[in-house]
């Protein structure tokens, strides 16, 4: 199998250096300020008729986070891309996309093969732009066996 691979530099653990400046946090905000703001004794219904909508759209964005990063951790490959991947993961660990592949895998040494891991996600590398990465030499393509 031929890869094209990017070294895994490191697992992200600050979360908060990734976030898109803050408007998930500031919504989250604005409906918990919307909840402290009503009155115990009048309906919310009539008070922020726009709270259940809001609070809806709260609750599904958390269910998708929960259902997506359940069991996920952010990492950094050693040329700067920014991707998601199982829990697994660990520094060294290799990114590879599969020549005719759409999914991004980490894949592991062991020996003179390599071992699954896990898919993954990283932006910046999935949609073809690999592809002129290894143009431009950033990153290599490599033969390999997997175990």
């Amino acid at each position: 199998m031929t890869l094209v691979k990017q070294n895994i530099g490191e697992r992200v653990r600050d979360h908060a250096t990734l976030d898109d400046g803050g408007r998930a946090y500031a919504f989250l905000q604005s409906v918990l300020e919307q909840i402290v703001q009503l009155s115990p004794d009048v309906d919310w219904r009539e008070q922020n008729p726009r709270l259940l909508r809001n609070l809806q759209a709260a609750y599904v964005w958390l269910m998708f986070i929960e259902q997506n990063w359940s069991n996920r951790v952010l990492f950094a490959t050693e040329n700067g891309h920014i991707g998601y991947s199982s829990k697994e993961l660990i520094t060294g660990d290799n990114a590879v996309i599969l020549y005719g592949g759409p999914t991004l895998y980490i894949l592991r040494k062991n020996g003179p093969e390599y071992r699954f891991v896990s898919d993954a996600y990283a932006y910046g590398c999935v949609d073809g732009e690999i592809f002129e990465m290894l143009d431009e030499g950033l990153v290599k393509e490599e033969r390999f066996s997997i175990c």
